[in-house]
């Protein structure tokens, strides 16, 4: 995670006045985006961490709706959420910027995803990040 994105994201909660703004009734919420991020967080620090070259690492399948729902992150309050997310991906970061290329460089085996190696998924995790900074600007602009 980089220190960029997690500056753009403080900048974009700071931004938010309607966390619970829907932008029609199949769409995230600002909180809702929140708490996918949160999941992603979550899924990609099990990934990051306890990854061993050469070695398969399995997940259950990620389903980010029924997730999103079933977590109730719009129940949750905005503040506590945003300082979750937030904390969350500076710890994601902290580990992240000490690993070393015996870490970043060997790949390791995702289920039934692939061979992946570490600097790919955290290249890819930054990604993933930014397009939802995206939407939660999308989502205040609609709500403004």
């Amino acid at each position: 995670m980089s220190q960029r994105l997690l500056e753009k994201l403080e900048q974009i909660i700071s931004q938010v006045i309607q966390a619970d703004f829907k932008v029609n009734p199949q769409s995230f919420t600002v909180k809702e985006v929140l708490g996918h991020l949160l999941d992603s967080a979550i899924n990609n620090h099990q990934r990051l961490v306890p990854a061993k070259p050469g070695e398969m690492v399995c997940f259950p399948e990620y389903e980010p709706d029924r997730f999103v729902q079933q977590a109730f992150y719009q129940n949750y309050d905005f503040r506590a959420l945003s300082r979750l997310v937030l904390e969350y991906n500076r710890l994601l970061s902290h580990i992240t910027e000490n690993f070393d290329d015996s870490i970043l460089k060997p790949e390791v085996l995702i289920s039934n995803q692939g061979l992946f190696n570490i600097q790919f998924l955290i290249e890819d995790y930054d990604r993933h990040f930014e397009v939802h900074l995206g939407q939660i600007e999308r989502i205040i602009r609609a709500a403004a």
